[in-house]
């Protein structure tokens, strides 16, 4: 009796552990306990009046694309079927031509044409209408009202919408909030009342899940000068403001500029043999910013006659104060503000909010010669406030997708973006692949854009996203011209071992425009000025190779840095240098042509690298994990090569069995050999010494062979595995029957009652214990 008892205990149990498992599904799907976690707990005023703003992901959109035979697409409504025009899908896309033919240049360039620049409009136009995928498809009205719906109140709120995640931001508020009453009396309803509208929402089958809206601080180096006043056109800094070598000026939106345009129509060689000699663009012309842009390359660069007309650059940052003279000429031709959904980023003079996008602004874009220059203050801007100034310097992700997602379909090709770190994140998160403003920033990049972000002011405790993006430029602040970082400038790698920061710029007492009056300039220091004065050389680059990709561009800025040969965490490769990027000749043709640069397979036109290396071509080797990853809290993980570039979670396993021949099971024109690479290392890390000898590429190199031991290993495990459940399953069956012969070998019904009827009483305490409902309403705990 007691064996039958114990029985059907198990068996209870294990149903109940079931259920609960199954309701954890649910739980996992739509919402993660930790996500659950961070939503009832980061309300710091254990009230529910402090909810953090909410992710919700949808599943579908209401419009279906068609691929035709003639890769031409069809749109259709789903509710009635009917066909959409391609005009209508542009215009609630938020896409315009430019969008689409940055898009289109960047596939051409990528696929090598690069002579496709003269395209005529008709065949431009018929590529466009394929250049429109789900990502850019407006997320779906009818989804939005069914979550709003989950409250009678106005306890929902809706603040962003995202179509490349498919999703929208809301914040939630308990009606202590909305009516004004004191919450505290109340938290245990106010977070119940949280629970179920999250609980309603969870509930919608469109729904795939909710996470929360990530924080941002952005660290700030304290540091700031009033250095100069300029009043009615002249300067009391030391520098003659008379000599410009009477080049005209006059023109505020250069449109006309007869001097440019007399440059661009003579040849490079030409060009180059005038900067020694006649070069306009000197020392008087730039003034206080003659240092900073002269040692990242841009005088010369502008020396050829570049200076940004035709490109438009986003940028993503708190007010501009437009109303600066160092603005007056600039061409701004769409702006709008993410916090208040109005189209206006300027605040009142003196306005805080104007503060730090002014001085980046100025950084980029800046016209005023013997006071401050811009290299690129002829492109056309897109100006997003997307930030709130406040004591903190709290950032929302929300509104910098925002701001990115809508720039992107006004057709920006470079987006320049001062960000801090995170306080969602840790370290070992920064791997490009947690974030959701970082994979957004990287997704910019797949639809032509070039992001350029700064690595952060944390020093030591590494840098912040996106600056953790695989295709993201970061930029770390140097001191001087001597190419020394300085204290505050975050250094890397990523969590996942890549280079960071990607390049350096100067970032210690920078001249720029001021937000105290419209004749006020300052100094300060930081990697938010390191970074736009990086795109603002990127931004030339732009305009003097248009037939370059954005990868292409990408691999130019890194090629050409002064450390590009030995990068490291601090510095990355290196000094950025404008003019030396435009020089560089960047890979051409794809890597069934070229390969993997001996370190990764080409599978379906693309390189798979090995676990050490990364980049298009697999050029890059990453850095190895060290202290600076338990210096951060995390831990260095070793993979199944021996090899350690991974910085993860202390709760995770100490080894990983990624392998890249999961994806690329063969190498082309070599194979993955011992050490887990492709082509060959200089290292073997084989604990069969026979496989490291004379006889593979070169001295002490691996042999070239697939590593079958280890894929037969894997089996092994895998037939163990299905051993011992197989084992387990038998011994289960046979408790069973051996259950049943008991019960009818004492002649035992327990639902009939029998000789053991009086033992069922501590027997029954027992089940009890062991018997518990599930609340299915109670999704977050």
């Amino acid at each position: 009796m007691r064996i039958f008892i114990i029985f059907i205990v198990i068996i209870l149990s294990l149903n109940n552990f079931l259920l609960n498992v199954n309701c954890n599904e649910i739980k996992s799907k739509k919402i993660t306990q930790s996500i659950s976690n961070r939503i009832l707990y980061s309300d710091e005023s254990g009230n529910g009046s402090n909810i953090p703003k909410l992710w919700v992901f949808f599943n579908s959109k209401d419009i279906d694309i068609n691929k035709g035979l003639d890769g031409k697409n069809t749109f259709i409504n789903k509710t009635n079927g009917n066909e959409i025009t391609f005009d209508h899908v542009k215009s609630v896309s938020g896409i315009n031509d430019k969008s689409l033919e940055r898009r289109l240049n960047s596939l051409l360039n990528n696929n090598n044409n690069n002579n496709n620049n003269n395209n005529n409009n008709n065949e431009l136009f018929t590529n466009l209408n394929q250049l429109i995928d789900e990502t850019d498809l407006p997320v779906c009205n009818k989804f939005i009202n069914q979550i709003l719906s989950c409250s009678n109140e106005n306890n929902i709120q809706l603040v962003q919408k995202s179509k490349w995640l498919n999703s929208i931001s809301i914040s939630i508020k308990p009606d202590c909030l909305i009516n004004q009453i004191d919450c505290n009396s109340n938290a245990d309803k106010n977070i119940k009342e949280i629970k179920k509208i999250i609980n309603c929402i969870i509930d919608k089958p469109f729904v795939d899940r909710v996470d929360v809206v990530s924080k941002f601080k952005k660290e700030t180096v304290k540091h700031e000068e009033t250095v100069n006043q300029h009043v009615d056109g002249k300067t009391n800094n030391s520098i003659n403001n008379n000599n410009n070598n009477n080049i005209d000026y006059s023109q505020s939106k250069f449109k006309n500029d007869r001097y440019l345009n007399s440059k661009l129509l003579k040849q490079e060689n030409q060009l180059e043999n005038e900067i020694g000699d006649n070069n306009k663009f000197d020392k008087s012309f730039y003034a206080n910013t003659f240092n900073q842009v002269s040692q990242v390359g841009i005088d010369k660069l502008q020396s050829l006659g570049y200076d940004g007309y035709g490109v438009t650059i986003l940028m993503l940052d708190s007010g501009f104060y437009k109303s600066h003279e160092a603005f007056d000429h600039l061409n701004i031709i769409a702006e709008h503000n993410f916090i208040d959904g109005s189209s206006n980023t300027q605040g009142e003079m003196d306005d805080p909010q104007n503060s730090h996008g002014t001085a980046t602004l100025s950084t980029i874009g800046a016209y005023m010669p013997g006071v401050m220059i811009g290299a690129a203050y002829n492109a056309s801007f897109l100006l997003g406030k997307t930030e709130i100034v406040s004591v903190e310097s709290i950032i929302e992700e929300d509104y910098w997708i925002a701001g990115i997602e809508w720039g992107e379909g006004l057709g920006a090709q470079i987006v320049s973006s001062s960000l801090g770190y995170t306080q969602w994140y840790n370290y070992y998160d920064l791997n490009a692949s947690v974030a959701h403003i970082t994979m957004m920033a990287d997704f910019a990049t797949t639809k032509g854009m070039v992001v350029v972000v700064s690595a952060g002011n944390s020093g030591n405790n590494g840098i912040g996203a996106p600056a953790d993006g695989k295709h993201v430029i970061s930029v770390g602040a140097m001191i001087n011209e001597t190419g020394i970082n300085t204290g505050f400038s975050s250094i890397g790698p990523s969590a996942d071992g890549r280079v960071k920061p990607d390049i350096m710029a100067l970032g210690y007492k920078n001249f720029v425009a001021s937000y105290h009056g419209r004749v006020n300039y300052t100094r300060m220091s930081g990697t938010s000025f390191a970074c736009p004065l990086a795109a603002s050389g990127i931004a030339l680059l732009i305009q003097a190779r248009p037939n370059w990709s954005n990868k292409q561009i990408y691999e130019a800025v890194l090629g050409s840095g002064s450390n590009a040969f030995s990068p490291n965490s601090k510095i990355g490769f290196g000094t950025f240098n404008a003019y030396n990027a435009f020089k560089y000749k960047p890979t051409t043709g794809s890597c069934t042509e070229i390969g993997c640069s001996g370190h990764g397979g080409c599978c379906n036109g693309k390189c798979i690298c090995s676990p050490d290396y990364y980049g298009e071509f697999c050029q890059y080797q990453k850095i190895t994990c060290s202290n600076d990853c338990r210096y951060r809290h995390g831990k260095c993980q070793f993979d199944k090569f021996g090899l350690s570039v991974v910085c993860t979670s202390p709760n995770s396993s100490f080894y990983s069995h990624d392998d890249p021949r999961d994806t690329c099971r063969i190498c082309s024109g070599a194979s993955f050999d011992i050490c887990g690479v492709c082509g060959g290392s200089n290292q073997c890390l084989s604990n069969n010494v026979n496989q490291c000898i004379i006889g593979g590429h070169g001295l002490n190199q691996c042999k070239s062979i697939v590593l079958e031991e280890n894929i037969n290993a894997t089996s092994n495990k895998n037939i163990k595995l299905f051993v011992g459940l197989s084992v387990g399953s038998i011994a289960s069956v046979l408790f069973i029957v051996f259950s049943v012969i008991l019960i009818k070998k004492k002649k035992f019904n327990p639902f009939l009652g029998g000789p053991y009827k009086h033992s069922n009483q501590n027997e029954q305490q027992i089940i009890l214990q062991n018997d518990f409902s599930i609340d299915e309403n109670e999704l977050i705990n």
